[in-house]
């Protein structure tokens, strides 16, 4: 969390999936920049879910579109970008781009976690 140029933003257990909690975390660095991944995963594994992945990263505006298919969603306050095929949300929220993506959601599921997402207090996930 200490090499993070932002404050980590994390959604309430009570937004996430049932049985979904945090399973890793990682940061990948960018030339001088550091971001962060945190993915979430069901407790029972024998479920077979896919992951949600929440990514977090110092910009200023979206990245290039990575699909045709998309339409602007209101996230929190801002105006974001859902791609479908891709089932991913992003937005830019006070100079950070977050993006989450999980197989298998809905636009409403994503949303719901957005909405939740709250600072970490400086705690790695």
């Amino acid at each position: 969390a200490a090499e993070m140029r932002f404050t980590i933003l994390l959604p309430a257990s009570k937004a996430l999936p049932a049985g979904y909690e945090v399973a890793s975390a990682e940061i990948v660095r960018m030339h001088q920049d550091a971001a962060l991944n945190v993915y979430f995963q069901q407790q029972d594994t024998d479920l077979g879910s896919e992951p949600i992945r929440l990514h977090e990263e110092v910009a200023e505006k979206l990245p290039p579109a990575s699909s045709a298919a998309q339409s602007e969603v209101e996230v929190r306050n801002v105006i974001g970008r859902w791609t479908p095929d891709r089932n991913q949300l992003e937005w830019v929220e006070q100079g950070v781009y977050l993006s989450l993506d999980a197989a298998g959601l809905t636009l409403a599921d994503l949303l719901a976690m957005a909405n939740s997402l709250q600072p970490s207090e400086g705690r790695a996930p």
